[in-house]
């Protein structure tokens, strides 16, 4: 008996060992390769190795990423490194690739973000939940979306009036080209990493940036002034996006662990470290350059009146829809619809013309604006 009670406990014994190694392959560690493309001071760099972190986390230690030390294309190429499977994961400018994704630019209004942890979450719930991803990363799959903190004028040269704007070459990326020019500067459009060599060499005089930028492109020596608002000049519109084919080969288990890790859970994570470069940018350049070089315009008075004219700034500038759209388009729970055929002032578009007509406000995105359907005009509102 106690022979076979032995043999019996070996065969146990064994049986378990080989479930603990067939559990084990099932939970074979997988890591992700993400493409990088900023300098490895910039907070990112840091910002998406605790991201990263939370992924582990997420998926008790099974599932990693591993982001690139140096870039593989230049930023306008980030999506395609995802997008043919180049790396696993990329992340990239909305407006680096003009047409490529119009709608997750809605955000990018002027005076709507207070910071980079609120419109982050915002901007995701906004444009997930009403299916707007569908469209525009219908050939990789979306992780998360995030914005930066509030853009602010940089530049060599004090600019306190609006006057003072008149003929400033000032560096922008996608959204920024019609702020600059209806401010009266000259839109110079370029990606954030030439911001360094424009205005070093003069190309440029001034830069539309959030505060941290100084620091992670290295202009802290190349611009002594500072032009903010409330809510910013603007925001830019970020995302992260994987190779539908990685993505296919995760296992359900991975995948669940990365959404969590992901969607609004990430772009508040990313949103508050942004938010902290921000602050942390801001003391360092008032203990260097003092409160006379940084100029708060409030958004009441002459200035800001007569910021944006309504028969320039068109909400177009954040909504043109992109082309493969043949009818209209509208939905429940979209505070707006799309029109077909309907010609647009002040907007350069190939055939199809899309308008967009506003059916309820749209307090998350497009606060303190009111629109003016008629001239399909983007209207500040401002306190009397």
């Amino acid at each position: 008996m106690q022979i076979v009670r032995n043999i019996a406990i070996a065969t146990g014994g064994a049986l378990l060992a080989t479930s603990m190694l067939a559990t084990a392959a099932s939970a074979q560690k997988v890591t992700l390769k993400m493409a990088h493309w900023v300098p490895p001071v910039h907070h990112l760099t840091v910002t998406y190795a605790n991201w990263a972190k939370t992924v582990r986390d997420a998926s008790g230690g099974t599932l990693d990423i591993k982001v690139d030390k140096s870039p593989l294309a230049k930023p306008p190429g980030a999506y395609d490194l995802a997008k043919n499977g180049v790396r696993d994961l990329a992340w990239g400018v909305a407006g680096y690739t003009p047409g490529r994704m119009p709608l997750i630019r809605g955000i990018e209004v002027p005076f709507a973000t207070k910071n980079s942890i609120t419109g982050s979450p915002v901007l995701w719930n906004w444009y997930t939940k009403n299916g707007l991803h569908k469209n525009e990363f219908d050939d990789t799959k979306l992780i998360t979306v995030f914005v930066h903190g509030p853009g602010v004028l940089h530049s060599k040269k004090p600019i306190v009036r609006l006057e003072d704007m008149k003929g400033v070459k000032v560096r922008v990326g996608g959204g920024g080209v019609p702020i600059a020019k209806n401010l009266g500067g000259i839109p110079v459009a370029m990606s954030a990493t030439k911001a360094h060599e424009s205005l070093q060499r003069g190309t440029t005089t001034a830069t539309l940036f959030p505060w941290e930028a100084i620091r992670g492109f290295r202009l802290v020596k190349l611009v002594s002034h500072h032009l903010q608002v409330p809510g910013g000049f603007y925001t830019t519109a970020f995302w992260v996006t994987m190779s539908t084919k990685s993505w296919n080969k995760l296992s359900s288990p991975h995948k669940t662990a990365l959404m969590k890790a992901g969607g609004a859970a990430g772009a508040k994570l990313i949103g508050k470290a942004w938010d902290d470069n921000d602050v942390h940018t801001i003391q360092d350049r008032l203990a260097v350059i003092g409160n006379r070089k940084v100029v708060n315009l409030q958004r009441r008075g002459k200035f800001s009146r007569h910021y944006f004219k309504p028969s320039t700034m068109t909400l177009t500038l954040c909504f043109i829809m992109p082309t493969q759209v043949p009818t209209s388009y509208s939905s429940p729970s979209m505070p707006f619809s799309i029109l077909p055929g309907s010609p647009i002032a002040s907007e350069k578009s190939s055939p199809p013309i899309f308008t967009l007509c506003v059916s309820r406000a749209i307090p998350s995105i497009m606060a303190g604006f009111t629109l003016d359907s008629t001239k399909m005009a983007l209207t500040p509102c401002f306190s009397t």
